[in-house]
C-alpha cells in the first residue's frame, strides 16, 4: 500500500457523507428484519437468480461470494455488528443480531447510517409514496419521481413500480388542465421540501425522448391502453417528459436520471443528448455513471454545463468502474463541483456498505492521481470532501445537521 493511499484512507474514514439517493422504507418495515430478509431487500438478491430459494444457504453464498453487492453488504454488517464473515454456520447468529437491533430501536436503520456510515443527510426516493420523507424530515429530503406522469395516460395505468395516477387528485377531462395540474403538483412538492425530481424511466422504456406536440399527446390522454397505438403512446410519453424538464428548470430542481442498466438496450446516456441540448436551463443529473457507459457520461459532462455526472450506486455495482469514472470525470467534466454520490440502498446495513464502497474507490482513485503527480494531497482531500458531502449540499441546497453520531 502506498503512503498516499494510507493517508487518504485515514482521512476518509471519518469524513461525513451526504447521499443524493436512497430507498429506505418506513420504520415499521424493518422491525422483523433477518439476514435472509436483508439479502432479499438488497441488490444481493438481484445477483442471485434463485433468490426465492435462498434457504439453500451454501448454494446462495457460493453464488454471490465474489459479487460486489455481497462484498460491500458483508463489510457493512461487519462494521455495524462486529460479526464474522457470513457462512452457513454463522448465518443464524448474524441474523439474530440484526433482528434484535431492529427490535430494540425502530430507527436503527437510520442510527447505523449516522454512526457507522457517517451519513449527515440523504435524499429519499420513495417510489411507493411519491414525495415522501418516510417520516424523517430531519434526515431525508424527498425527491419527486415522475415515472407515472410520463408513462400513464389513463388513471388505471401504472409504471414499472406499480405507481398509479389514481392516487393523485388530477383532472382527467381536459388535457391542458391536466398538464397544469401536474405542474402544480410538482410545485407543491417543491414547496413541501422536495429537492430533486427523479426519472427511473430507463426501467419503463428507452431514453430517446423525441420532440412531440401537444396535439400528438392529447390523442392518447384519458384513453384506455388498448385504445392507443404504440406511436401515439410514445408521443404522449415524450411530450410529458419534456413538460417535466420544463418544470424542473422553472423550479431549479436538479433532474436526476437513471442511466445504464435498467432496460439496458435503451439506457445508454447518450440517448438523452437531444433532450439535454433542448433544455439548457434544466440540470440533468446522470446517475450510476451510466454503467457500463462511464465514458459517455464524461463526454456529456464535458460538452454540456447542464450535465452533472453522478456516482450513485456505481461503487456497489463495480468498484473498478467507479475508480475509472472518478479519474475520467475529474479530468474531463466542466467542473468537479457537481460530482455527487448516493448509496441507492434499501436498508441501513446496505447504506453503510455503500458508504464504505464509496470511500474505498475515492481513496484508490485519488491516491493514484497524487502519486502520478496530477495534483497534490491537499487537492485530493478537497475532492474527497466535495464528492462525499459538499457538492450534494450545494447542488441540492441541503442544510445538514451537525456531524453524525460518534
Amino acid at each position: 500500500m502506498s503512503t498516499t493511499l494510507a493517508q487518504l484512507r485515514e482521512y476518509l474514514a471519518d469524513l461525513p457523507v451526504v447521499s443524493v439517493h436512497e430507498h429506505h422504507r418506513e420504520d415499521d418495515a424493518y422491525r422483523d428484519l433477518s439476514l435472509e430478509g436483508l439479502f432479499l431487500r438488497s441488490y444481493v438478491g438481484w445477483a442471485y437468480p434463485g433468490h426465492q430459494h435462498i434457504a439453500d444457504r451454501e448454494g446462495f453464498l457460493d453464488h454471490v461470494r465474489f459479487n460486489a453487492y455481497f462484498v460491500w453488504l458483508q463489510q457493512g454488517l461487519q462494521r455495524i455488528y462486529g460479526c464474522p464473515a457470513i457462512t452457513p454456520r454463522s448465518w443464524d447468529a448474524v441474523s439474530a443480531q440484526i433482528t434484535a437491533a431492529h427490535h430494540a430501536s425502530p430507527t436503527w436503520h437510520l442510527d447505523v447510517m449516522r454512526r457507522h456510515g457517517r451519513y449527515r443527510r440523504a435524499i429519499q426516493d420513495a417510489f411507493w409514496h411519491v414525495g415522501s420523507d418516510v417520516g424523517h424530515p430531519e434526515f431525508f429530503s424527498p425527491a419527486f419521481r415522475i415515472n407515472a406522469f410520463v408513462m400513464c395516460h389513463h388513471p388505471d395505468m401504472a409504471d414499472h413500480n406499480g405507481t398509479s395516477l389514481a392516487r393523485f387528485d388530477l383532472p382527467w377531462g381536459c388535457f391542458s388542465e391536466y398538464v397544469q395540474a401536474v405542474k402544480a403538483l410538482i410545485r407543491r412538492a417543491r414547496a413541501n421540501g422536495a429537492v430533486a425530481m427523479k426519472s427511473a424511466l430507463a426501467y419503463d422504456r428507452d431514453l430517446a425522448f423525441a420532440p412531440a406536440t401537444y396535439d400528438d399527446a392529447a390523442r392518447a390522454f384519458g384513453k384506455r391502453p388498448d385504445a392507443v397505438d404504440d406511436a401515439t403512446r410514445r408521443a404522449y410519453q415524450d411530450f410529458m417528459f419534456h413538460v417535466c424538464c420544463e418544470i424542473a428548470a422553472e423550479l431549479q430542481l436538479p433532474f436526476q436520471h437513471h442511466t445504464g442498466l435498467g432496460l439496458i438496450g435503451g439506457s445508454n446516456p447518450m440517448k438523452l443528448e437531444p433532450a439535454i441540448r433542448r433544455h439548457p436551463e434544466t440540470t440533468f443529473v446522470l446517475f450510476h455513471g451510466g454503467y457500463p457507459w462511464v465514458q459517455e457520461i464524461a463526454g456529456l459532462a464535458h460538452n454540456y454545463p447542464n450535465v452533472l455526472p453522478d456516482l450513485t450506486w456505481l461503487p456497489l455495482i463495480a468498484p473498478t468502474a467507479a475508480v475509472g469514472a472518478i479519474h475520467e470525470w475529474v479530468e474531463a467534466a466542466q467542473t468537479a463541483r457537481g460530482i455527487c454520490w448516493g448509496g441507492d440502498a434499501f436498508s441501513g446495513e446496505e447504506s453503510v456498505g455503500a458508504a464504505l464502497a464509496l470511500k474505498h474507490v475515492l481513496a484508490t482513485a485519488l491516491a493514484h492521481k497524487v502519486d502520478e503527480g496530477y495534483f497534490g494531497l491537499e487537492d485530493a482531500q478537497l475532492l474527497a470532501r466535495m464528492i462525499c458531502s459538499e457538492n450534494a449540499e450545494r447542488v441540492y441546497g441541503l442544510t445538514s445537521p451537525p456531524d453524525p453520531l460518534p
